[in-house]
């Protein structure tokens, strides 16, 4: 494409409307994730905590300078008041939230019927995991990959718009 070409303008046009939004969405990303923590809790073989009606991610959150085995955890949440067990389903996809300091590993989810106080018991758990938490989330794989998507084609919009710029200096 050179600097004759029609098209270079909204080309150009685009790549500066993929460069504003591109820190836009990656703020709202972060936001989302941070705003949708419920509770964040040392990994512990037992756990007392207070579910809300509904369902409810959960993670491990593990630092970055060590590794866990993750297979080898097993969760089980039982209600405190009726004793009936609480279903928990493990997740198909394994789904990873990254920080600088720590990587949330998505472990399944816990649907809770009604609010009710719970023990979460971890399988595994016992084999001294110094700095892990589980951690409780609200949903939000779907909101993110959208803001995935739309982080990546800003991106792809904006080094188009770079690479046509620069050959069009060039050739011109």
């Amino acid at each position: 494409m050179t600097t004759s070409s029609p098209g270079l303008p909204y080309l150009l046009l685009l790549g500066g409307a993929g460069a504003l939004l591109l820190p836009l969405l990656i703020a709202r990303l972060v936001r989302l994730i941070r705003a949708s923590v419920v509770a964040r809790l040392p990994l512990a073989a037992e756990q007392p905590l207070d579910l809300d009606a509904g369902r409810t991610q959960v993670f491990i959150e593990i630092p970055r300078r060590r590794g866990v085995r993750r297979r080898a955890l097993v969760y089980r949440f039982v209600d405190r008041e009726s004793g009936a067990e609480v279903p928990f389903a493990p997740t198909l996809v394994r789904s990873r939230i990254g920080g600088r300091r720590a990587v949330r590993l998505l472990e399944g989810s816990v649907r809770a019927p009604r609010a009710c106080a719970a023990t979460l018991f971890v399988d595994g758990a016992r084999e001294a995991m110094d700095g892990c938490h589980v951690v409780f989330s609200r949903p939000v794989i779907g909101p993110m990959v959208l803001y995935i998507v739309g982080i990546t084609l800003c991106g792809l919009a904006v080094i188009g718009a770079a690479v046509v710029a620069l050959v069009g200096a060039i050739q011109g």
